[in-house]
Parts: C-alpha cells; sequence; structure tokens
C-alpha cells in the first residue's frame, strides 16, 4: 500500500541530503502506445527513454537507510516507467539496506511497499534515472505501539508516565519542545543509580532542552519514588515508574541504563551501568542539543567522551633500565612505549618517578578518563624461570586496572589500594620452555569515579627460578599450543583426567589444575576478521550438530561463566566436555583442528605456584557445583559455619548451596549480615525453572527463648533472611543467599538449624511495602478505558476475614490475627513500638527510655500527624491501654509455644482493627483497605 505523506519535503530533504535525487519537471507524460520511439502527445523523439525491454541495460541501485545511516533490510520497493506508470520489477534490499536490478536504462520511480520499521515516514515516488542510484533517507517520529526488540536505530514507541512531581510525562509531547529525551531506568535501592543521580541531574539542569526523565521499572510503589527524589534531593528530573517491559524491550543487562532519544524519535545510544560524574553527560547532552544536529548512532558514551593526545614521551630505555631492570636482566634490555596500535598516539607513557623513598616507573595518565598507559619489554626465560616485579598499586576497585600481558595474553591483573601504601612483590609470569617473551605493562582507566592516588608504581623486574616464587600465584596456559605448519592442528595438547569424585576434567592428574572452558572470550589463534567466542559465535549462528539443538545447553554454561569468578570460563565436566567437542566440529575460525583432542583450543588452565590448585571459579552457580549446607548441632547457637562471598553483580542472582536431609523436618535458615539480604529455596527441577519454592519474606518473629521480653525478632528481621521450611529427608535442596542489593560485595555467613518434625511460626501478616494491584495472570495493573493503567494501592499480604467471635483470622484457616504492643513495627511506617520501652545502650552504659506510639499520642486522633487539629476526631489512647492491662498475651516460659511466641501480642477483634486502621491512616497512606494488617502477626504450622 502506497503512503502519502509529507511528499514535498521530504523529496526536497532527500535532495539536499544525497544529491542524487532527480525531479520530474516535464510538462508531458511522454506516451508511446505505439513503442516508435516517439511520444503520442507531444512528437518528442524519446530515444531509448521509453524504458522498453529492448534497449541496453543498467544497473540500478537503491539505498535505504535512516538519517543515522542504518540500513533497513527487507524493504520492498516497486519500480514503475516515469513515463507511463507500467510496473518493470521489484527490489528487495539485503542486510545493509541496498538493493540492485539490472533494468534497460531510462527513467523510473520507485514506490515503498513493506519492511520499513514502525515510526519511519515514507512519500510516494522516489524518482531516479541517469544517476542509476537512489540514496532514500526516511525520517521518522515516535508512534504509539507496544514496546519490544528496541535496538540502536529503532524509533522509540511513545510512553506516558504520571511523575512524581505531579505532573505526566509523554514523549512524543516532550519532542515537540525538546531536542533529545534521556530515558534513564533506575530502582530506589539501586547503588550505581544513587552514584550517578548528583551527576545526571546536575548536567539536567543545565541544559533546558534536553528532557530527563528516570523511571523505575523494578518494582518500587510510585510513593517509594516520590521519597526517594525528595531523600536524594533531586531538582531537574521528571520520575515516575513504568511496568518492566519498557526496560525488558532494551535487553539491558542491568541498572541504571540510559537511553537517549533523539529529536527524531530515534534511539541513538544505549548505555549500561552507571555514569557518576558530569563530564559525559555534559558531552552527551551538547552533541544532541547543536543548532546543527546530525542523527548518530553511537555503541557507547565513550565515543562522545574523546581521548587526550599525551604530550610527554616515555624516557630513553636506559633510564627506565636503571629503576626496572633487576636480577637476571640482560644490560641492553630495551623498554619500548606502544607505536604498533593505530591508536597509540593517545597512549600514556610510564615516566620516571619515586614512591615511598624508592626510585620507580609511574603511570602518568592520573585523572585521564578513557585511557592507556602502556610500556613494553622483550625478557629471555630459560625453562622454570619466572618473572617478578615490585609494584604499587592505588587505583578504582573495579574499574582502573593495571595489567601484566605475556606475548599479548592477559596474565594478570591488580586493582585497588591499601591505606598505607607499600611495596609488594608478584610474579607474572613462569616459563615452559626457553624463549624471548614480550611482556606488557597497561594501566587501564575506564571512565568511572578515581579511588586511591588513581596511580600504578612499578619496579625491579628481575628473573628467578620458579622455586623460588614465595606469593600464593597462579599462571594461565592454554590447553593447547604451538600450531603446526599447517594450521591444522598443534604440537602440544594438554593431558586431561576426569575426576569421578568431582566430575571435572583437570591437567596430568585427578587432583591436577581444573581444566576451564573458554565460553565468552576470543577463541585462541583465530586471528579472522569474524574473530569471536563459542558463546557468541552460537547465539549469531546457533549451534546443531546432525540435526540436534545444542544452543541451551551452551548457553547455561556460558551463564555460569560470565558469573564465575574468572571471567568468561566454566570448569568442564562430562557434558560440557561434549559441547566442546561438537562445537569444534563447526567453528569456522582459528586453527582448523578436527583431531580427537581439537575441542581443547577452546580450553585453559592454571599452574599454581606457593598455593593450592585453584578452586571451583563457578562453585555455587549451578546444581553440580554447589557446596554442601553444614547444619548446627543445636538450635540457637551463635555459628554460622556457612559463608558465600560475592565479589561482582550475578544475575541469576546469588550462589547456591546443596542440603540433602538426613531426617525429614522443619529447619530455619538465618543469616548474618551487615547488608540486606534475599533468599529462596529450590529443588533442582525448580532452579532450572527458575521458580523458588520457597522465597524469604525476612520478617519471622522469634521466640522470647529467655523469656525476659527480649526476642530475636530485629537482630534478623531488618535486614537478616530468616526462612523456616518442612525438607524432606533424602531430596536435594538448594539454598540461595545473596544480597538485596545487586551490587553489593562482601560475605553473607548462614546458618541451618533443625526445629523438629513439627514447627509453629509467628509470622508477619503483611511484611512487604504498599504496593500496586496487579493481574494475577498477567502481572500487570488494570486498564481504564482508554488503555491507560490504573495504579490502586493495596497492603498486599494474607487475605483476612472477621469471624462471628468478633476476630479477625487469615482467611481459609484457623489463624487468629495479633498486633504486637512491644516491639517496633518494620514493615512500613512506625519505628516505634505501641508501649513505651526502656534498654540497655552497652556502648554508653546506661538505661535508655523509648516513648512508645501511645505515649507519643498517635492515637489521638483528634489531630493529625502533624499535630493539627482534625474535627470530629477522637482520641483512643484510653482505650488502647485498656487492651494493653486487659488483653495482651503473657508468656509462659515455654521456648516455641504459642504464648512465648506471642507473648506482647494482643488479638485483634473488630473494634481494633479499626483504631490500627486509623493510625496507619494518620501516619501512612489513607484509606488502603485492611492497610492495619502491616501491624500484625499470624500462626503458621508447619509439618509433614
Amino acid at each position: 500500500m502506497k503512503t502519502k505523506r509529507l511528499v514535498a519535503i521530504l523529496l526536497v530533504l532527500a535532495v539536499l541530503v544525497c544529491g542524487l535525487l532527480v525531479a520530474c519537471n516535464e510538462e508531458c507524460s511522454h506516451e508511446d502506445a505505439d513503442n516508435n520511439g516517439v511520444c503520442d502527445v507531444c512528437g518528442e523523439s524519446l530515444g531509448s527513454g521509453n524504458n522498453t525491454n529492448n534497449g541496453p541495460k543498467e544497473t540500478y541501485t537503491i539505498s535505504v537507510k535512516s538519517m543515522g545511516g542504518v540500513g533497513f533490510s527487507k524493504v520492498t520497493l516497486l519500480i514503475y516507467n516515469r513515463n507511463t506508470d507500467q510496473l518493470i520489477d521489484a527490489i528487495t534490499t539485503e542486510a545493509n539496506g541496498i538493493g540492485s536490478k539490472d533494468l534497460p536504462i531510462g527513467d523510473y520511480y520507485a514506490t515503498i511497499t513493506s519492511g520499513v520499521p514502525d515510526g519511519y515516514k515514507t512519500q510516494d515516488k522516489y524518482y531516479f534515472s541517469s544517476n542509476r542510484t537512489i540514496n532514500i533517507v526516511l525520517q521518522s517520529e515516535v508512534v504509539s505501539g507496544s514496546h519490544t526488540g528496541y535496538k540502536l536505530g529503532s524509533v522509540m514507541k511513545d510512553f506516558t508516565i504520571n511523575t512524581t512531581t505531579g505532573g505526566t510525562f509523554k514523549l512524543s509531547e516532550a519532542l515537540k519542545t525538546k531536542d533529545a529525551v534521556l530515558l534513564n531506568f533506575f530502582y530506589t535501592t539501586c547503588n550505581p543509580c544513587i552514584q550517578e543521580f548528583p551527576y545526571l541531574d546536575e548536567a539536567a539542569g543545565m541544559y533546558d532542552n534536553i528532557a530527563v526523565v528516570s523511571v523505575d521499572t523494578y518494582g518500587d510503589t510510585f510513593q517509594e519514588v516520590q521519597l526517594f527524589r525528595n531523600t536524594e534531593g533531586i531538582e531537574n528530573i521528571e520520575m515516575g515508574i513504568h511496568s518492566i517491559d519498557l526496560f525488558a524491550a532494551f535487553n539491558a543487562s542491568g541498572y541504571p541504563t540510559s537511553v537517549m532519544i533523539d529529536k527524531y524519535g530515534v534511539i541513538c545510544l544505549i548505555e549500561v551501568g552507571s555514569l557518576p560524574y558530569l563530564y559525559p553527560w555534559t558531552q552527551l547532552f551538547d552533541y544532541f542539543s547543536q543548532d546543527n544536529y546530525t542523527q548518530r548512532l553511537f555503541t557507547s558514551i565513550d565515543e562522545l567522551t574523546p581521548q587526550e593526545k599525551p604530550t610527554i614521551k616515555q624516557p630513553a630505555s636506559a633510564d627506565v633500565a636503571t629503576v626496572m631492570s633487576g636480577n637476571g636482566i640482560s644490560d641492553d634490555t630495551v623498554y619500548y612505549p606502544e607505536t604498533e596500535d593505530p591508536q597509540s598516539d593517545y597512549y600514556w607513557p610510564f615516566v620516571l618517578g619515586e614512591k615511598e623513598g624508592e626510585a620507580c616507573m609511574v603511570s602518568s595518565n592520573k585523572g585521564k578518563y578513557n585511557s592507556l598507559c602502556a610500556m613494553h619489554v622483550n625478557v629471555t626465560l630459560q625453562t622454570n624461570q619466572a618473572l617478578s616485579l615490585d609494584y604499587i598499586v592505588s587505583t578504582e576497585r573495579t574499574g582502573d586496572i593495571f595489567y601484566i600481558l605475556v606475548d599479548g595474553e592477559l596474565i594478570y591483573s591488580l586493582a585497588g589500594y591499601d591505606e598505607v601504601p607499600t611495596w609488594k612483590k608478584v610474579y607474572p609470569f613462569v616459563a615452559l620452555h626457553d624463549d624471548t617473551y614480550k611482556i606488557s605493562f597497561i594501566y587501564n582507566k575506564d571512565l568511572d569515579i578515581d579511588e586511591g592516588e588513581d596511580t600504578v608504581y612499578i619496579k625491579n623486574l628481575a628473573v628467578t627460578n620458579a622455586s623460588a616464587i614465595d606469593v600464593e600465584t597462579y599462571i594461565p596456559r592454554n590447553a593447547v599450543s604451538v600450531p603446526d605448519e599447517y594450521f591444522m592442528g598443534y604440537e602440544n595438547y594438554a593431558n586431561v583426567v576426569k575426576n569421578e569424585d568431582d566430575g571435572y576434567y583437570h591437567v596430568n592428574t585427578v587432583d591436577g589444575p581444573l581444566l576451564l572452558a573458554n565460553m565468552m572470550n576470543y577463541v585462541i589463534d583465530d586471528d579472522s576478521d569474524e574473530r569471536t567466542s563459542i558463546y557468541l559465535y552460537a547465539l549469531e549462528n546457533g549451534f546443531k550438530v546432525d540435526g540436534v539443538d545444542y544452543y541451551e545447553a551452551l548457553v547455561r554454561y556460558a551463564q555460569y561463566a560470565s558469573n564465575g569468578e574468572i571471567g568468561g570460563y566454566c570448569t568442564v565436566n562430562e557434558e560440557l566436555k561434549g559441547l566442546l567437542e561438537k562445537m569444534n566440529t563447526v567453528y569456522p575460525g582459528g586453527v582448523n583442528d578436527r583431531s580427537e583432542n581439537g575441542w581443547l583450543r577452546f580450553c585453559r588452565y592454571y599452574d599454581a605456584y606457593a598455593a593450592e590448585q585453584l578452586e571451583d571459579p563457578i562453585a555455587g552457580l549451578a546444581p553440580f557445583s554447589a557446596p554442601d549446607i553444614v547444619v548446627n548441632d543445636e538450635v540457637g547457637l551463635d555459628e554460622y559455619p556457612n559463608s558465600v562471598e560475592y565479589k561482582m553483580i550475578i544475575m541469576p542472582r546469588g550462589k547456591i548451596f546443596s542440603f540433602t536431609p538426613d531426617k525429614s523436618g522443619v529447619y530455619r535458615i538465618l543469616s548474618n549480615s551487615n547488608q540486606e539480604v534475599d533468599g529462596w529455596i529450590f529443588d533442582e527441577a525448580s532452579f532450572y525453572a527458575k521458580y523458588a519454592l520457597y522465597t524469604a519474606d525476612h520478617y519471622e518473629r522469634l521466640s522470647d527463648t529467655n523469656n525476659d521480653g527480649t526476642y530475636t525478632q530485629m537482630e534478623y528481621g531488618l535486614q537478616n533472611v530468616c526462612m523456616t521450611y518442612y525438607f524432606e529427608k533424602g531430596k536435594e535442596y538448594f539454598i540461595n543467599i545473596a544480597y538485596y542489593d545487586l551490587n553489593a560485595v562482601g560475605t553473607i555467613n548462614f546458618k541451618v538449624e533443625y526445629l523438629g518434625e513439627e514447627y509453629t511460626m509467628f509470622r508477619y501478616a503483611s511484611p512487604a511495602p504498599f504496593t500496586f494491584y496487579v493481574d494475577p495472570e498477567t502481572g500487570n495493573p488494570p486498564v481504564d478505558g482508554q488503555g491507560n493503567e490504573v495504579y490502586t494501592t493495596i497492603a498486599g499480604g494474607v487475605e483476612v476475614e472477621l469471624r462471628n467471635d468478633d476476630y479477625y483470622y487469615v482467611k481459609g484457616t484457623n489463624s487468629k490475627l495479633y498486633v504486637d504492643f512491644t516491639m517496633p513495627v518494620v514493615t512500613g511506617f512506625m519505628v516505634d513500638p505501641i508501649l513505651s520501652y526502656t534498654y540497655h545502650d552497652e556502648n554508653a552504659d546506661k538505661d535508655v527510655y523509648v516513648k512508645g506510639t501511645l505515649e507519643r499520642g498517635g492515637f489521638d486522633f483528634s489531630e493529625d500527624a502533624d499535630g493539627n487539629a482534625v474535627a470530629g476526631g477522637v482520641d483512643y489512647s484510653d482505650r488502647i491501654q485498656w487492651y494493653a492491662d486487659n488483653k495482651m498475651i503473657l508468656s509462659d516460659g515455654f521456648a516455641g509455644s504459642e504464648a512465648s511466641l506471642s507473648a506482647g501480642c494482643v488479638a485483634v477483634n473488630e473494634e481494633l482493627a479499626q483504631i490500627l486502621q486509623k493510625l496507619v491512616d494518620k501516619y501512612s497512606f489513607k484509606g488502603i483497605e485492611n492497610s492495619w494488617t502491616k501491624l500484625c502477626y499470624y500462626f503458621e504450622y508447619l509439618g509433614a
């Protein structure tokens, strides 16, 4: 179907941009019905211009691209005779947006019939003739539609959010007055998001013509986002919430993610990760707000932060040698800067300096974001000789890294800093055979923040025997080496042996180094233009062998590798070995080794010196690699024998531990962490299905075991996991403990206790924050008659019902609801208990009196939370005191009994529920049905 929009404007624009389109201005249509070469209307001689099929032919080419130069494949164009409107042929563009066809020499026009992505505008006819080429450049605008499959060059679909400042933000409306829109995805507890907001907010305030909108798609409530904006002091960024589909459409790997949408509605940048500094934002906004803006797609914000060329040079090699050459390094050893890389003009040198009273070489790119500092040296080593180097590294722990390479292969990396800098020794390489090796020292700075001194100091490069290594050292080795002269195999293959106990392949012996598969990094000896990893190869080409699809299995191991301790490498078990053998039959690049051992070209291992063999780098990431749980001998021991360390983001979240109970019953898992954690329980089927058997809700009130009014609820309920679950004897389960914050690092300790064949839990009725109602089938909010999502705030938690005895119960159970008068409420908005209490401050060695909600006047509803009078309000303070005096449960002294668990609580009847509802309305969101349940507990009975 032909479209007719903005024909004249687009035609003029296309002529200006391309200079290749020829407008048809002839007054006569030149009809030649009898095909005699003379126009039937005006008598003009047409020569070969009547487009008959008898004349000579030429190749005509059509290019269909966006203003940013993105070619559109599979666009179908019909070719017509310009003089007769006769359909001549059709052209379909290929991957680069270009299509060609041999046609008789003449004058034509093309019409686009299909294949143009949503949002791009076409015109009726595109004329072309003697130029043989037509370059069609399509403009675009935001359109309505679902959010799916966004990539660079896509036209953004329209969206609307309610903003925390009381207005609305609609993308199409914003682009009517703004030069561009930055769409930022975040959530309220995302530390990297929080780190970048001050800089993004400052930049947003500097550019009136750029709209910045931050959208929480992680599940936080509107009120939480509103509170977050106020707490963080954000002034220039619009904020709101949206369903996850908007974020998922970009297939981004994490938060924060920022998307730059230009004035034409085109996605020009998708930047994943935190940018906690001003410079990149101002560079980005400068480009998209310029008067003569030209559309351009950026794969990274690095392209907008140009590198600086250094003006200093590396000192002469002889001068470098005075501080670098130690024992075993020849006097004529040459130290040289980088010159071969096409970007070598931007490499910073190491220069002479001093640190801690020692002469040394110093990196010179301090404060130069997105920069490299490099120095090389060639060193001759004999078999089993080792290199040593003295260093002080004082850099950002996760971003600015000092690398040591041998013959271009990364061998060692160092980052971080000590408060008190001291010289340390590292052994970066041990030679397996006599040779001369190129040693490279590289300090790579990213665009992130600076930490420490932002500097690397090195000295005393020396040669020693491997036996003299006295620092824990691991040297990576490829499992194959030295391609044969025909590049059909290798001269050396590692000898690999399967260890039946751990299920992994090892090198040389069953207790030797673990064999590791290179899943995510370049395949060795593949120097082709299509050089890639086996994971990306499978992603782009599929992975079928003999009609069997192995793609999903390979991706699973690639996921383990991406989350592992050694980036991109996965321990090799029997299944993975089989996958590598099959990959070796189809992978096209590098050495064409189809031999029995050819699959080893995808593998490496680590030789250990002055250290135990490397531990499994994917421990806890898969059921077959999950460490075993240690169960405490007794309940209540202050011992946490299980621990899990997180050094980086792991998705899906967390590491798992294997637990196969030797007796059925109820077990409790308790964590001990100084940061908030989450927990899940799986079996093998649910783990692979990514659906937990049980998800920690954090809130179980534990027993008053000492009968002294002291509970352990606060110790575990606020930030630690407390999971109580019935486990079956002999069945394997998997326990997953992870930080709530995806970006948190550190060690979490936890314990597992056996509570008995049966157990009674006293747990919160509504532990989660206030949330919005979503359809239980779709997971989305309902929509009104205009298709707009309707967000209705709900309390969440258990459903309750009032029975004939005037008490509230959990619906469908015999469990009453209880309100705690003696402990602080930790499920939303009150930090004090109903009744006042005294506690002993160990640090100050004194008793501290804390006023409760009752004493503070919280139940006096004749005034609001700010002390303003409320007409018709009633003071229920005396009535609450009556409940405390007459209805509050006292412990019976038996740990774990219902009376002990609910000590200090009052069963909720209809009157008390109404009073509690008024309390919630006073201090929180008003009018939310049954929100009083956020103050309550109920009993849950576990057992066979």
